[in-house]
């Protein structure tokens, strides 16, 4: 089992040479910079099996708070009784709430009260170790620049950001911009929603959200935002196309071109 293997300078090359001399064990490397393992593939051929770690889903933060595994459902089937029993187990809503603020990720086994300041210390790492990786020449008020857009996009009603007035505020170029954009997507930290005629190489989508809707609480941000958050990450994690509505006024979500998606409190 190996960790972090992307800091290593040559890994997909010393993973094939262990994939090839014990060809009866199983190699375990695990990373969080999807971008250097998507171009370390080539290198490792047929021998490479990629997995996509999501966020902790409901249903298995209910099963590590002791409640029983209720199954996966598709949230567009006309079929809803297993939601009977499912709120009969317990404070179901209450354990919503507290699965938004402190549940995505496993670190509220260690304890609940140490969920934000273990979260920020992830997305500060990631900033400043992964992204100087994928980012050509960071300097330092790129980094404020990034903490500014996580803080604006807890915060705001509108989840969009000005690329011009950005630009001005921290003299950056769009394409500086662009790119730190990018990869705070690829890193996990945002999540950009486009519509579907969306197709533009550079583009901010329709909505910013933050990728881990837990993020929100620790910032101190709006809980609306954290729920919108939260449906584009658990549908996309289960493998539908999550787009901005063609018309806002009707919807927040259009799911694979099919089902218009309202947000409510």
């Amino acid at each position: 089992c190996l960790d972090e293997i992307h800091y290593a300078p040559r890994w997909s090359e010393d993973l094939k040479a262990l994939y090839d001399a014990w060809p009866d064990r199983s190699i375990w490397a695990s990373g969080s910079d999807s971008l250097l393992f998507s171009s370390g593939i080539a290198d490792l051929s047929r021998r490479y099996i990629g997995i996509a770690m999501p966020f902790l889903s409901f249903r298995e933060f209910l099963v590590l708070k002791g409640l029983p595994n209720f199954g996966i459902h598709d949230p567009f089937s006309n079929d809803t009784a297993w939601t009977s029993e499912v709120m009969a187990a317990g404070n179901i809503l209450g354990l919503f709430e507290t699965y938004l603020s402190t549940g995505l990720r496993p670190l509220f086994m260690e304890g609940e009260n140490r969920y934000a300041a273990r979260i920020v210390q992830v997305v500060q790492k990631t900033l400043e170790a992964d992204i100087p990786r994928m980012v050509p020449i960071v300097a330092q008020n790129h980094f404020s620049l990034m903490n500014a857009v996580l803080g604006y996009l807890s915060q705001t009603t509108i989840p969009l950001v000005q690329v011009n007035s950005l630009c001005r505020e921290w003299n950056v170029g769009k394409e500086k911009l662009y790119s730190l954009l990018h990869a705070m997507e690829q890193t996990g930290l945002i999540r950009i929603v486009r519509k579907v005629s969306d197709h533009a190489t550079r583009s901010i989508g329709a909505k910013l959200l933050l990728a881990d809707p837990s993020l929100y609480s620790a910032l101190g941000g709006k809980e609306g935002n954290a729920r919108e958050a939260f449906v584009a990450c658990a549908l996309s994690s289960m493998g539908h196309r999550v787009h901005a509505a063609t018309n806002e006024q009707e919807a927040d979500f259009l799911v694979d071109n099919k089902f218009q998606v309202e947000i409510g409190g």
